[in-house]
């Protein structure tokens, strides 16, 4: 018996299995998935070059060097940045269901809109534009950040702008329906609001360093509250300010529980490589600013249907 195994070891060593290069592929680019499939090419932060190593306490499942095909399929492969990507597309895809929904489904449309209230569907186009905008420029970044620092390094600045546009349309929306009886501070506080995401844009998204720097947009964020605080003090702190400013605090807080997240780099820093697939603070964020902005766009469609029910009684002209 004992001879019987060390003759049938000794005989499936001398077996030749195929190889990659022995195969043959009728498709080229079938030939690549199917090898990307089977050893993935995943890497440890410190095999990995500097512009991926963005949080020091993800430590493994990391791509580098891949081609723009093979980027692309790994969004059907489990690696650190996947939840990053499908979190982000699935956003991508939920607003443009309301887009279609809302603005090219003329049935629905005709419910929300008219023509007396143009200037609110117009300000709903341009937020929700901006959001899917914003949505799909973060998919891709996450998606491509193993192709190459050129390339990493421009779709960084994509997302950036994206959630410039984001943040800018959010508020503007806000300051739209807020003031839409007094035309003039709604449209200083929009200026204010354009020329800050301006300076932003200008000083880090056309000069990327290959970090992201949430402060500015942060501030701006913080700075939303100043018109809120104007409009309660204009119109009193009645049933319907306080229950549209329980809707505006929400959104601020979501939005403030998934930068808490990115900025913490929490739970991954209290347990480092216990949270490179699954649950990093940077799929939180990503998380929560997908509610956020599906909360906000709940929240003004129903503002916009509070103003047709309730028109101004008089509109301040510049």
């Amino acid at each position: 018996m004992k001879n019987y195994f060390r003759f049938r070891s000794e005989s499936q060593a001398n077996i030749c299995y195929p190889c990659d290069k022995d195969i043959v592929f009728k498709n080229e680019k079938t030939k690549n998935y199917l090898l990307l499939l089977r050893h993935k090419r995943f890497y440890n932060i410190d095999q990995v070059p500097a512009h991926l190593q963005t949080n020091s306490y993800i430590l493994k499942g990391y791509r580098r060097d891949l081609s723009w095909y093979e980027c692309v399929v790994s969004f059907f492969l489990f690696h650190n940045e996947t939840l990053n990507v499908w979190t982000h597309f699935f956003g991508f895809g939920l607003f443009t269901f309301y887009l279609i929904r809302d603005f090219i489904w003329s049935e629905h449309n005709n419910k929300l809109f008219s023509t007396a209230n143009m200037d609110d569907y117009l300000m709903l186009l341009l937020y929700l534009l901006s959001v899917i905008f914003c949505m799909l420029s973060s998919t891709m970044l996450h998606l491509l950040s193993g192709c190459s620092a050129k390339i990493y390094s421009s779709c960084l600045q994509l997302d950036l702008l994206g959630i410039a546009i984001a943040t800018l349309a959010s508020i503007c929306i806000e300051l739209h329906l807020l003031f839409k009886c007094d035309l003039y501070t709604k449209y200083f506080y929009q200026t204010s609001a354009v020329l800050l995401i301006a300076t932003i844009v200008f000083d880090h998204v056309l000069k990327p360093d290959n970090t992201i720097n949430s402060t500015g947009f942060i501030a701006v964020a913080l700075a939303g509250f100043i018109p809120v605080l104007h409009w309660i003090y204009v119109n009193g702190y009645n049933s319907n300010v306080q229950y549209f400013l329980l809707h505006i605090m929400l959104f601020y807080a979501i939005f403030g529980v998934g930068i808490f997240f990115f900025r913490t780099k929490i739970p991954e820093r209290f347990a480092p490589g216990c949270f490179d697939y699954m649950g990093a603070s940077h799929q939180l964020w990503h998380i929560f600013s997908t509610v956020a902005f599906y909360w906000w766009y709940q929240h003004t469609v129903e503002f916009i249907k509070y103003h047709q029910t309730h028109a101004c009684t008089t509109v301040v002209h510049m």
